[in-house]
């Protein structure tokens, strides 16, 4: 798994260049692989209602890092979206592209940080390993039984 200030400047390629080209500036904050599959994450700052889905535009950004990502070696799986909060994932598969491995997009909410959260470095940290665990809790139904 990769953050994205770890990620190569041209692991995504913008659909637009300018005239002179300049560095990509379209990155996932994570790309994690295991074996060829590849999941695309991003994390958003606003608040979503858990009954609704993504607004258009989170959609089409996961939408074209799901065509974009230049690995030869693997294939996206999926794109998820984590949003501050509680509810329950939602997913939906996307549909009319012609995409061999059907893609899908999931929404995740995670407990935004409170105070308390960040008052000391092992409060911090605490903080940081519950919401890994319950991001990875959330997703584990996405990734298929081999």
């Amino acid at each position: 798994m990769l953050a994205q200030a770890t990620l190569p400047t041209d692991l995504v390629s913008d659909p637009w260049v300018r005239d002179p080209p300049q560095p990509n500036q379209s990155r996932p904050d994570i790309v994690a692989w295991q074996d060829r599959a590849i999941w695309i994450a991003d994390a958003k700052d606003k608040s979503v209602p858990s009954h609704t889905p993504p607004d258009r535009g989170d959609q089409y950004q996961m939408f074209a890092y799901t065509h974009l990502l230049a690995d030869p070696n693997g294939t996206v799986e999926c794109a998820v979206l984590i949003y501050p909060g509680i509810g329950a994932i939602r997913s939906w598969h996307r549909g009319r592209d012609g995409a061999r491995t059907p893609v899908r997009l999931a929404t995740v909410r995670i407990p935004f940080p409170q105070p308390i959260d960040a008052r000391t470095a092992s409060a911090w940290d605490a903080y940081l390993d519950q919401t890994a665990a319950q991001f990875r809790d959330a997703v584990k139904p996405l990734h298929p039984t081999p």
